[in-house]
């Protein structure tokens, strides 16, 4: 271990009475989460398994067992933020527990890696956490369902105690269901909730949906979009789609709607969307825009996927400028100071 690994190490274990006995205080514990696991849980909670089972129950204690600490530190985080309609635009935390997706793959892909990420982007100020555990990135493949439970039920299941409410980005009913026995208040379906036994299993199940444009599939979706005119042809199929949830028993005051940014797209076609996403207001329901650390940002910038922050702020912005009531962002810190000063102004 370096030297500042040294240090990291020393401080926990100097605090450890602190957390195991007094009030657990986030802002000092977080920063440490470089940590590798292993150490964490060995400090944290005394424990050192080689097995994945026990793992597993050491991985729901990192959130289980400080729930009450574990509170929205957003300024205007206000109670029932679960719901879609807000005073103000709200955030999705990003958490991907894969091992492929196209910016954080791996960084999650364990249980209690997932959580503890899960518990960063809660004290940062997050109002939803987004769990998925099949990336829906350009040239992806499927994971079958066993393996998509095995990796998003847990995490669910631990974060169902939480303030901040868990949405679910799976396309698959099976799972739809699962996750909403375990907890999810959403399903955020890239497929609009197409697959046979979806839109019946979101009803059943009483919880929102978001539903997501995508032409084509995310394994071949971005080798030739085209559409004759994209902003007409997106809110067409959305329109449809909502109608469908609403036919099928879904309330729309449970339902939301995304552009799908990237997904069957070229960049000009995104480009108009972000430009004309006012146009999309009048479906009555609220918008979701995911464009954090997006292909786009980089083709305006010229920067690789790890140094979109600034990029991906300004998108967040932008978006909600043009009306979107929800963000679906990796970066929940510095989202939430922008919308901050956005939300004061506009008061």
């Amino acid at each position: 271990m370096n030297q500042a690994g040294s240090s990291r190490l020393f401080l926990i274990q100097a605090l450890q009475p602190a957390f195991e006995h007094a009030e657990f205080s986030l802002p000092y514990f977080f920063p440490f989460c470089c940590i590798p696991s292993r150490q964490f849980r060995k400090i944290k909670f005394g424990r050192h398994s080689e097995h994945a089972k026990k793992e597993d129950q050491v991985s729901l204690e990192v959130i289980g067992g400080h729930s009450a600490h574990l509170k929205n530190r957003h300024p205007a985080a206000e109670p029932g933020f679960d719901s879609l309609a807000s005073r103000r635009p709200l955030i999705m935390g990003v958490i991907n527990v894969t091992p492929d997706s196209f910016s954080d793959g791996g960084l999650c892909a364990s249980t209690e890696d997932a959580l503890r990420h899960a518990a960063c982007l809660i004290e940062q100020g997050a109002d939803w956490l987004d769990i998925g555990g099949e990336s829906s990135r350009p040239g992806s493949m499927p994971v079958d369902m066993a393996e998509e439970l095995r990796r998003v039920i847990p995490v669910v299941e631990a974060l169902s105690s939480m303030d901040v409410p868990v949405s679910v980005d799976t396309s698959k009913p099976e799972v739809m269901r699962a996750a909403i026995r375990a907890g999810a208040a959403m399903i955020n379906d890239v497929n609009a909730l197409r697959a046979a036994g979806a839109l019946e299993a979101v009803a059943a199940g009483g919880v929102s949906a978001c539903l997501m444009h995508m032409q084509g599939e995310p394994g071949s979706m971005q080798a030739d979009p085209r559409y004759d005119d994209v902003v007409a042809e997106v809110k067409g199929f959305l329109r449809q789609r909502l109608d469908a949830a609403l036919a099928a028993g879904i309330q729309r005051d449970r339902l939301a709607i995304d552009p799908g940014f990237g997904f069957g797209k070229t960049h000009d076609h995104n480009i108009k969307l972000l430009r004309h996403l006012d146009r999309f207001s009048d479906l009555g329901v609220p918008v979701l825009v995911g464009l954090s650390r997006k292909a786009i940002l980089g083709k305006m910038t010229g920067r690789n996927v790890g140094d979109r922050l600034h990029a991906s702020v300004a998108a967040a912005l932008m978006a909600v400028i043009k009306g979107a009531g929800i963000v679906r962002v990796h970066d929940v810190k510095a989202t939430r100071d922008a919308l901050a000063v956005y939300n004061a102004v506009n008061s």
